[in-house]
């Protein structure tokens, strides 16, 4: 762990296990509550991933085999550069590989954590979606969450200084749209120095940024206790914009609060107008990058993004547009630029297209994963894409 009280070193949790989340939750959790509900307290925090890394657990083998239906002895090379077989087998292999793991994370870690909140009535509002490269389906994981959150930085020329490095907004605005979440919210601003030299005037064209990427709940980072005897500028945490009593505008603090407060209020009633869909695919990781608008979408639109698990099971068509169960519509759906597909995904293409939704995207060449090996996808890719003259590559969000 990079940064810890005293005595709270050590090695990380295995997010690929569910009895290490039980064994976190029960010395951490377990401690506060004494297993008790407490009508005050309303959701647990699982903060940005930051572990690097996370490819193996102890029952990583049979889930796999379990997962997959095929044992992954014989392709282990494959994670240490080498071919086995041919390039497309081992790619199909990296895949499943690389699906399994997310998986895992989201099956052992957040699922388990939002049902063990659940049991003592509270929800969850993880970061569970980075913003770190990390092996995640980062929009499954917040589908979990009570709140889909994420975070943002500051402007600043010494740390996180280019925009898609500091504002991670889009992803959790794009899960609590296709969820049926009321609220996205976020962490921020936050920054590790300059110390002491943010003011509202300095904060604010970020926060207008990001309530445009679809914000509409802000987590103040950091209010840091600093007792009266530790003085001024008293104790602080190393990131996150000052704010408690310490700072030199405090007594202004009622007009920032009162800024945000209206802003998050307007925000976060009715719905989001996206005219664009686009689906990010079915690989890992997978994350939502910072909000842009494509030049071939046009100025004025907007767009979310989606996962497998919402076409699947949330995505159906009405008068020709794409709709979600809470409301939630739009009237494209856009492909990312590869030429695999699970046949799950493509029969539910299929069917959307079939019911009068319009797709936009290359057409299918192959089934992803060594898992669908032998499993011939061209009928179906040649019906959906039958009156299709020439296909267009669509960059991947």
């Amino acid at each position: 762990m990079s940064t810890h009280s005293p005595g709270g070193g050590g090695l990380a949790i295995d997010y690929m296990s569910s009895e290490a989340m039980d064994l976190q939750y029960s010395k951490t959790v377990g401690v506060l509550t004494r297993g008790q509900k407490i009508p005050a307290l309303k959701y647990l925090h699982d903060d940005s991933w930051e572990l690097g890394a996370s490819n193996w657990t102890p029952a990583f083998a049979q889930e796999f085999k379990a997962a997959n239906g095929y044992d992954i002895y014989k392709y282990l090379p494959i994670l240490t550069g080498r071919i086995i077989d041919n390039r497309d087998v081992s790619n199909n292999f990296l895949f499943d590989f690389r699906r399994t793991i997310a998986d895992l994370i989201y099956k052992n870690h957040y699922e388990r954590f939002a049902d063990l909140a659940a049991q003592q009535g509270m929800g969850i509002h993880s970061e569970s979606g980075g913003p770190h490269p990390a092996p995640l389906d980062a929009l499954k994981n917040r589908g979990l969450n009570a709140i889909p959150m994420g975070e943002f930085w500051i402007r600043a020329n010494t740390h996180r200084i280019e925009a898609h490095r500091r504002l991670y907004v889009k992803q959790p605005a794009s899960a609590a749209h296709i969820y049926g979440k009321q609220f996205a919210q976020a962490e921020g601003p936050t920054s590790i120095g300059p110390h002491w030299e943010e003011d509202f005037y300095y904060m604010k064209p970020t926060l207008d940024r990001v309530y445009c990427e679809g914000l509409n709940r802000l987590v103040i980072h950091t209010f840091t206790h600093s007792p009266e005897e530790a003085g001024k500028p008293g104790n602080e945490y190393f990131a996150g914009t000052h704010f408690n009593q310490n700072v030199t505008w405090w007594e202004q603090a009622p007009a920032f609060l009162r800024w945000n407060s209206r802003i998050s209020y307007m925000l976060s009633r009715g719905l989001f107008v996206g005219d664009v869909c686009y689906y990010y695919g079915d690989n890992v990781p997978n994350q939502v990058p910072l909000k842009h608008v494509e030049p071939g979408l046009g100025e004025g639109y907007d767009y979310d993004v989606c996962n497998t698990d919402v076409i699947l099971h949330r995505m159906q068509v009405k008068n020709g547009r794409i709709v979600l169960p809470d409301g939630m519509s739009y009237a494209v759906l856009v492909l990312p630029d590869w030429k695999v597909i699970t046949p799950e995904v493509l029969q539910k293409l299929e069917q959307l297209v079939r019911d009068g939704a319009t797709v936009i995207g290359p057409k299918p060449l192959a089934a992803a994963g060594l898992r669908n090996a032998g499993k011939d996808i061209t009928a179906l890719a040649d019906k959906v894409w039958a009156r299709v003259i020439q296909d267009k590559p669509v960059r991947r969000y």
